[in-house]
């Protein structure tokens, strides 16, 4: 699941590259969700992907 999780931030971190919030409101709600996942799963965020 670790490296899943990892793998899904990573595409979603892709996928907003370029982008405001008021662009794509729900794809960095997904990020925040999976990073929230990733934090109750007991994983580190890797530092690239915190904001």
């Amino acid at each position: 699941m670790n490296e899943k999780l990892s793998k899904v931030l990573a595409s979603q971190r892709a996928a907003v590259s370029g982008l405001r919030f008021d662009q794509a409101p729900e794809l960095f709600k997904d990020i925040e969700s999976t990073k929230a996942q990733m934090r109750h799963a007991g994983q580190k965020i890797p530092p690239a992907f915190t904001r």
